[in-house]
């Protein structure tokens, strides 16, 4: 099975020039990466396994093509999609919802934001690396929190063992 991508942002690495929305907005006509704040990182579709935009279109408008969920000719502009996007990631444009498609019809397959992000603050990601890093710090987290209490565990008995028992 091939392997599909996502586009993931490094927070700590924004800095809010908005070079990946200005090259969106040059490629399609408007942003479909969006800066909610100053503060926040920019939000993009995530391309969900069992997108929720994709199951209460009425008309099975929003559908798989490669790596991305796109939008077909389909859409009625009900929104349904944009109020079910947990990440507010669809924008209804000229009474049609839109979102990023990963620029899936680019000559490099390369989404024009990644192209212009010069701190790589975006990547186009494997879901299989992104699944494999999440594994990774989940294994060290659980690694320190067992040495915590392992420790913990140890000071509490060196404590009771000093303090003598009451009988």
């Amino acid at each position: 099975m091939p392997d599909v991508f996502v586009l993931v942002v490094a927070p700590d690495r924004c800095t809010d020039c908005r070079k990946c929305v200005n090259a969106c907005e040059r490629t399609h006509g408007h942003a479909r990466i969006y800066k909610i704040s100053e503060d926040a990182p920019p939000v993009t579709c995530l391309q969900c396994d069992d997108a929720p935009c994709a199951n209460v279109c009425p008309v099975n408008a929003i559908v798989e093509e490669g790596d991305s969920w796109i939008v077909t000719e389909d859409c009625v502009g009900c929104g349904l999609c944009a109020v079910a996007c947990p990440f507010g990631a669809i924008e209804m444009v000229n009474g049609r919802a839109d979102k990023c498609t990963l620029c899936v019809d680019a000559p490099k397959k390369v989404p024009a934001c990644v192209e212009a992000c010069d701190r790589g603050a975006l990547k186009l990601v494997s879901k299989s690396q992104v699944a494999e890093e999440k594994r990774e710090r989940f294994a060290i987290e659980m690694e320190r929190i067992y040495r915590t209490l392992a420790k913990l565990e140890s000071e509490e008995g060196s404590l009771r063992g000093e303090s003598g028992s009451r009988g």
